[in-house]
């Protein structure tokens, strides 16, 4: 089964649909999606062998699945990426000996404890916890004079059990 995915609108992408429905249009194993909601693209992802193009996601969420993902032309150059994905020119031969090298069983036996650069996907709950266990609005709000030295020219900045002058 294979899924593709509209483009963005760069230059070139109505070229990409173009060829994109025309091989569906000739495959029963092939299906040509305009938008696909989060829940279904994650339960493709999660169901895939690969995913091959130039998107960021490719980049971004494959790594957190263990996904082999061939990266397509220059489009994400230099971005920072896991050892999950492989460049590939936008030559056919060369996007093809991608795709076999990522689905080699040797390949993905390397991806095990791969970390995710852009993070564990649980960044939503650590900002929820944080703001849950910070400090209240009266407290955030109150602002405390800070006391001189007895010379009257040092401000002392008072640390939990000790002063000292600033």
């Amino acid at each position: 089964q294979m899924v593709f995915c509209f483009p963005n609108a760069d230059a070139g992408s109505s070229e990409i649909v173009r060829r994109a429905e025309a091989f569906c249009a000739r495959r029963d194993d092939a299906n040509l999606y305009v938008n696909l909601d989060h829940l279904t693209y994650w339960a493709l992802l999660e169901h895939a062998e690969l995913m091959v193009g130039n998107s960021s996601s490719a980049i971004m969420e494959t790594p957190s699945l263990l996904l082999p993902a061939v990266d397509v032309g220059d489009r994400q150059r230099g971005r920072t990426r896991a050892d999950n994905l492989v460049h590939a020119p936008a030559v056919a031969d060369a996007i093809t000996a991608a795709m076999k090298r990522v689905t080699t069983p040797a390949f993905r036996s390397s991806l095990q404890g791969l970390v995710n650069p852009y993070g564990d996907g649980r960044a939503s709950e650590r900002i929820v916890r944080s703001l849950i266990e910070a400090p209240g609005r009266e407290a955030l709000l109150h602002k405390r004079a800070l006391e001189l030295d007895s010379s009257g020219t040092n401000f002392i900045q008072i640390h939990e059990d000790s002063a000292r002058p600033l």
